[in-house]
């Protein structure tokens, strides 16, 4: 990335009277902070127990059977999952569909929260409050769907230009941009989030000094970073230079947990991964990464980390999975060091994972009603049950039908399915008009009678059984 323009020094200037500095560690100094510290030695002393440190995995957009699945692979259980707020508007990070997916699943949410949405704002209009509404009803729309202890990671990897929130222009605004907003999210009945910080690896922008856009201890719970294995100074089987480096350079990871510590917060890997591309930036099958991801998150207080499990369309700089069948990854051994380090006993393949997590769900997975929802947003923001609704050009229909569905045919106006169907998707949340890559794709409702009609879901199980679901609708 292209470095922006620095913010002026009197800014930089101010804010460093306000948070002291912390240098990054000595290389010599690595090993040392990389190894725990033998019983008793802790600050607590002898016998006081550990924080537990929760270990959780990407959601994929609101996908809870792919969570269900990654626990049943790895042999233990997901107590954290880290997912991604829409930022198409203010209504897609407020109102967003996915965050009602989780709603009742019981795992504690660390949710990515944009700042500003792509369809507009600035960070000096947030910095005078302006945008605080949006902030408030993002909180109540996560208190009402049982999240009022999750994790937000606002306005991450500000230490970077590809953001539209990035600080590396005008740090002072992005300051007081976020302590409107967290100000605001505090202010929900009810609410009891943990705000997280989380600066890319390293200074992100050349010359940038991450610390001129910390917002000040009394605004933040959780100091984060992220983590993939790869690299551009160090090539694929360099493992251990590419780890000694993004551990040991300024404002990488022994700097993150010493700051941390030095200011009372815990640290967190909010998203983290191997990683494979085509470009030979990536590491590749690096069980190293692993083992020493693992060792560090053990020798420091992490509240939780989270892997990051996916693998996008584009397979030259989007392949993260460590889950799955062999003949699927592209991670056998690292796959195998996870399981060891970050799972339990029983894990299974993918297939058998697919099968422990579906359970006996054989009715609708939403919790009310039924289970065919509509939005008229691509990100699903402010969804509502499909029954009743009146319908007419571009919609987002799409089906919550159970975490065993494999695959799912709809029809219109046939509630005996005896016709073809109109679409058939095998992916959740098996949208009516298909998905392009991560994003659905509308449905146009075709021209028809005034009145009453109906959509049909057959929804095909792993287990080979079927289930049917008529809902109906008004043009």
């Amino acid at each position: 990335m292209v470095g922006l323009v620095l913010a002026a020094l009197a800014v930089v200037a101010l804010l460093t009277t306000l948070v002291p500095r912390t240098p990054a560690p000595a290389p010599e100094d690595l090993a040392a902070a990389a190894t725990p510290s033998p019983p008793g030695d802790e600050a607590g002393g002898a016998g006081e127990a550990e924080p537990e440190v929760l270990s959780g995995v990407y959601g994929r957009g609101g996908r809870t059977d792919t969570v269900e699945s990654f626990a049943a692979w790895r042999g233990r259980d997901v107590p954290v999952v880290a997912d991604f707020l829409a930022d198409a508007t203010w209504e897609d990070i407020t109102d967003s569909w996915v965050v009602e997916q989780w709603a009742g699943t019981g795992y504690r949410m660390a949710w990515s929260v944009p700042l500003l949405p792509r369809s507009g704002g600035t960070l000096a209009d947030g910095a005078t409050g302006a945008y605080d509404e949006h902030f408030v009803a993002l909180g109540e729309h996560l208190v009402e769907n049982d999240q009022a202890d999750a994790v937000l990671r606002l306005g991450w990897e500000m230490n970077g230009p590809w953001f539209r929130w990035s600080a590396v222009e005008d740090p002072e605004a992005y300051v007081s941009f976020w302590r409107h907003a967290v100000d605001a999210l505090r202010s929900v009945p009810g609410a009891d989030f943990l705000v997280e910080w989380a600066p890319q690896p390293g200074r992100g922008a050349a010359g940038f000094d991450p610390l001129s856009a910390y917002p000040g201890d009394a605004w933040v719970d959780v100091v984060g970073m992220s983590l993939h294995d790869q690299s551009w100074q160090h090539d694929e089987d360099e493992a251990v230079s590419r780890w000694e480096d993004v551990v040991g350079r300024d404002y990488g990871l022994a700097w993150n947990v010493a700051f941390a510590a030095e200011r009372g917060k815990r640290s967190s890997l909010p998203e983290w991964s191997l990683a494979y591309r085509c470009d030979g930036n990536g590491g590749g099958d690096n069980a190293f990464f692993i083992d020493a991801v693992a060792d560090w998150v053990d020798a420091h207080d992490y509240l939780y980390e989270a892997y990051f499990d996916y693998t996008g369309e584009d397979s030259c700089d989007q392949v993260h999975r460590v889950s799955g069948d062999v003949g699927e990854r592209q991670f056998p051994e690292a796959a195998e060091a996870y399981r060891d380090r970050f799972g339990g006993d029983g894990g299974t393949d993918a297939a058998a994972g697919a099968d422990d997590a579906s359970g006996d769900d054989s009715g609708d997975a939403s919790d009310e009603g039924t289970p065919l929802r509509v939005s008229w947003s691509p990100s699903r923001a402010g969804a509502r049950e499909l029954a009743w609704a009146g319908l007419e050009g571009d919609v987002y229909v799409f089906a919550r039908v159970g975490a065993d569905a494999v695959r799912v045919r709809w029809y219109l106006d046939d509630p005996d399915a005896s016709s073809p169907p109109l679409a058939v998707r095998d992916e959740a949340p098996f949208d009516l008009g298909g998905r392009d890559g991560q994003r659905p794709l509308p449905w146009t409702v075709p021209d028809l009678e005034p009145g009453e009609h109906t959509l049909t879901v057959v929804v095909e199980t792993a287990s080979g059984e079927e289930r049917t679901e008529t809902v109906p609708f008004l043009f």
